[in-house]
């Protein structure tokens, strides 16, 4: 072989390798993305079902897009959740936060007819009051609001209380026979 096809032979060779380096990598780079793409979706989502992002905890103000309960068309569905600041009539201010951090102050009307409970028991508006942490989700399937004094400790299933074994309890009886 002479020289000429020699020197060419390697430098189609080493073009050869470079562009498949750089697809390698570029393949890789969307491989990598892929993962930590799909890792963000599952983690978008807590334990209870509200996005949270991993950032520490559950939305105080969220809209999405759901379908409807007879499953016919989809509905824009609108969650707020805070601390009760005042309460007028059908109107509810909530404070959107922590007690470190304010999102926003917002007051919610609540349409006539909302199913209310207030510590897992049905209530009236009338019944929450200024200190309760409230979620309200309102859609065009209906509105419901629940509230919860500082103080409640919501009943597990089994009628225990969330306690020192934690919201799964503890472990299971083995069955003796």
């Amino acid at each position: 072989m002479g020289r000429r096809k020699w020197i060419g032979t390697i430098a189609v060779a080493t073009t050869c390798a470079l562009v498949g380096a750089a697809g390698g990598i570029a393949t890789s780079g969307a491989a990598s993305t892929a993962k930590t793409s799909s890792k963000t979706a599952k983690s978008a989502t807590s334990a209870a079902g509200h996005p949270d992002f991993g950032r520490g905890g559950p939305a105080v103000h969220s809209e999405s897009v759901q379908l409807n309960k007879a499953g016919t068309a989809f509905i824009t569905v609108t969650r707020d959740s805070g601390t009760v600041t005042a309460v007028s009539g059908s109107d509810i201010t909530l404070h959107e936060g922590t007690s470190t951090v304010a999102y926003k102050d917002v007051t919610v009307t609540v349409a006539s007819g909302a199913t209310v409970t207030r510590n897992d028991a049905a209530a009236a508006l009338t019944d929450i009051k200024v200190g309760d942490r409230v979620s309200i989700t309102q859609s065009s399937d209906g509105t419901e609001v629940r509230a919860y004094d500082p103080t409640f400790k919501p009943t597990r299933p089994d009628g225990d209380h969330h306690g020192h074994d934690g919201p799964g309890g503890p472990p299971p009886v083995a069955a003796t026979g």
